[in-house]
């Protein structure tokens, strides 16, 4: 009995080896769905912080590209009118001039005739 005996015992311990190795195991399972998950977790929220960073840098630019659109779109205006100002200032010039000796013909005229009916040669 003492070869069943030592079997036995043999084959309880191989049972306690085994049991053991499995809780080892079911253990290490464990630690590695938490690891894995806490993994997860931090990419997440790493790829949360980067799109909303993107996001942010993307908005800033948009806003930056719109500002630019609108100074361009002033600037075209401010020329525009400067341009238009300038054709105004050049027609006003040549209209000055033109009335100026309309006037200071007819005021010649008249103190030559002495006669608001002499009109200038333009007028006719």
């Amino acid at each position: 009995m003492s070869e069943a005996f030592k079997r036995g015992d043999n084959l309880k311990d191989i049972i306690e080896q085994i049991i053991e190795i499995d809780s080892l195991a079911f253990e290490n399972k464990k630690k590695n769905e938490e690891y894995l998950k806490n993994k997860r977790q931090e990419y997440e929220n790493k790829i949360i912080q980067y799109r909303e960073s993107m996001l942010q840098n993307a908005k800033a630019e948009s806003e930056k590209i719109l500002s630019q659109i609108s100074e361009i779109n002033i600037d075209k205006t401010l020329v525009n009118q400067q341009s238009i100002d300038a054709k105004i200032e050049s027609k006003y010039s040549q209209i000055e001039d033109e009335m100026v000796k309309i006037i200071f013909d007819r005021l010649f005229a008249m103190n030559a005739t002495h006669s608001t009916d002499a009109l200038h040669p333009l007028e006719k």
